[in-house]
């Protein structure tokens, strides 16, 4: 491979680009829409350019697929992420040098992957600061993806991506340029080897390459450095890279299992572009005659007040053309349509089977154990966490073996009423269930945090034990405490007495006398 050539994006890349760019103009907002309105929107025939970019501009409206997106991200973090980690010394409050913590880093995966689909990880180390860290990598960014099987077992072979690096002006210390700047992993000779290239132009005059950003000009990409990486003195032999995203084996990209809806936000404006146009068309007084020659001299020119019309032909009509309402109605059905399916598949995403005609109660009250689109990508992203913790770990020469890094992946709120929850410990205190069966009731129910097991919610209990005593306990204190009672109360003189006159009687002795009738 030659040494100055132009690193271009695979075929798996350039088929996910304009899903990327659109999902970018989507989140950016009306602005970036309107600069690529050219990739979204049709121009009239008889539109100038000017025409087409008035039409759009006045007509652009608040896009609505992001909000989908974030409202999942939100649902994700609202439970902190479980983790099981070994924090002493593993800076992992700061895992990419950019005072991000592990879980602060998995939202920004999170993110990207909900927004584009997927997006790279890359475990690096910083000779200088002398640890390992997390260098995040874009969907927009990434040139290349491939995998082999050399080993005998499928395995990231090259990974390339690029970045716009700003580099100061030799010549003048004020000015500063972006230069494209790719690097590109792969295995060399069985060994880790990191490539970095710089974007040069070549000038006309000179047959040189220079830094600049002519498109007039032969571009290159120019080799600058070779590195061949290690991990505690040992030669790294795979890459230190994770590809995030839907697919569990890591090694390709996907659309984003939001794509639909983006595609429904984008149809969206497409259709309000045109109720605007027409309203725009419409609002202003336009006089309409009929049934007269357009040549004939005697024809107004002008509708109003202060003015007779004498129209000579008595089929001709004046008029202001104006909306009549049928065209607007369509319209804004139309929109209010596009509207209901994206909220429809917003909810189906959750859904394992697609539409459904279910309702709402019976979809709340699913099992977890059941899959779903969301569900799915996320417990994959939990697991693609595991894996480059395992690494960074590993090369902060601690232990990987137990691991545990989990995601919430519960999107639908189904607390257990509190009838439910009295229900269930009626059960249990009638030895109709178990304990074990009444915590995984509660923990389907979102009274007990999802991520607890069953041993740690009894060390909790016995730790911290309720402060009400048992039924039995109860019993038992009232009687002691009635007998302390009786002891401590002082008899009266009278009741002494009469205490003493029944002693050896009938009552104490437990004989009784037959009331009988004396006879007179």
């Amino acid at each position: 491979m030659e040494n100055n050539f132009t690193i271009k994006p695979d075929a798996q890349v350039q088929h996910l680009m304009p899903f990327w760019q659109l999902n970018d103009d989507l989140e950016e907002g009306p602005n970036a829409m309107y600069e690529n309105r050219h990739l979204y929107f049709e121009k009239l025939e008889l539109d100038s350019d000017e025409d087409f970019a008035k039409r759009v501009k006045r007509s652009m409206m608040p896009c609505f697929s992001p909000s989908v997106k974030n409202g999942f991200v939100h649902s994700t973090f609202e439970q902190k992420p479980y983790r099981v980690l070994d924090e002493k010394d593993t800076n992992i409050d700061n895992v990419n040098l950019l005072k991000d913590s592990i879980d602060e880093y998995s939202q920004l995966v999170v993110d990207e992957s909900l927004k584009q689909g997927g997006c790279i990880t890359i475990v690096d180390y910083s000779e200088k600061l002398n640890r390992p860290y997390f260098k995040f990598v874009k969907a927009k960014n990434i040139l290349i993806i491939r995998s082999g099987n050399k080993k005998g077992y499928p395995e990231l072979s090259m990974v390339a991506y690029y970045e716009d690096e700003e580099v100061q002006d030799e010549t003048d210390e004020f000015i500063t340029e972006l230069v494209r700047v790719t690097y590109v992993w792969d295995i060399h000779n069985n060994q880790v080897r990191v490539r970095r290239y710089e974007r040069e132009y070549q000038d006309d005059n000179e047959n040189t390459y220079q830094r600049g950003k002519s498109k007039d000009v032969d571009m290159s990409d120019v080799l600058k450095e070779t590195n061949y990486m290690q991990m505690n003195g040992k030669q790294l032999e795979s890459l230190p890279i994770v590809v995030h995203g839907a697919n569990a084996n890591n090694y390709h990209l996907s659309k984003s299992v939001l794509q639909k809806i983006a595609y429904m936000d984008l149809k969206i404006n497409d259709r309000w572009i045109d109720l605007i146009e027409l309203l725009h068309l419409t609002a202003m007084p336009t006089p309409v005659i009929t049934g007269m020659d357009a040549n004939d001299p005697s024809a107004p020119k002008t509708l109003g007040p202060g003015r007779f019309l004498f129209l000579d032909n008595p089929d001709a009509t004046a008029f202001f053309l104006e909306l009549d309402g049928k065209s607007y109605s369509s319209h804004k059905e139309t929109i209010e349509e596009y509207k209901e399916t994206m909220a429809n598949l917003g909810a189906q995403i959750l859904q394992q089977g697609g539409l459904s005609r279910e309702t709402a109660t019976s979809v709340l009250v699913r099992t977890k154990n059941e899959t779903s689109t969301i569900t799915g990508l996320i417990n994959n992203i939990s697991s693609q966490m595991v894996d480059i913790l395992k690494i960074y770990f590993e090369w902060m020469k601690k232990p990987t073996d137990n691991i545990v890094y989990k995601l919430n992946s519960d999107f639908v709120n189904i607390t257990m009423e509190p009838n439910q929850q009295i229900a269930l410990v009626k059960s249990f205190m009638e030895g109709v269930i178990s304990h074990k069966t009444v915590f995984e009731k509660l923990k389907e129910g979102e009274i007990i945090a999802a991520n607890k097991s069953f041993e740690e919610e009894l060390a909790d209990i016995a730790s911290q034990p309720p402060s009400f005593p048992s039924k039995e306990k109860d019993a038992e204190v009232a009687e002691d405490m009635a007998k302390l009672n009786a002891e401590l109360t002082p008899k009266s003189d009278a009741n002494a007495s009469q205490e003493e006159g029944l002693k050896g009687s009938n009552m104490e002795t437990g004989n009784s006398v037959k009331n009988t009738e004396v006879p007179k």
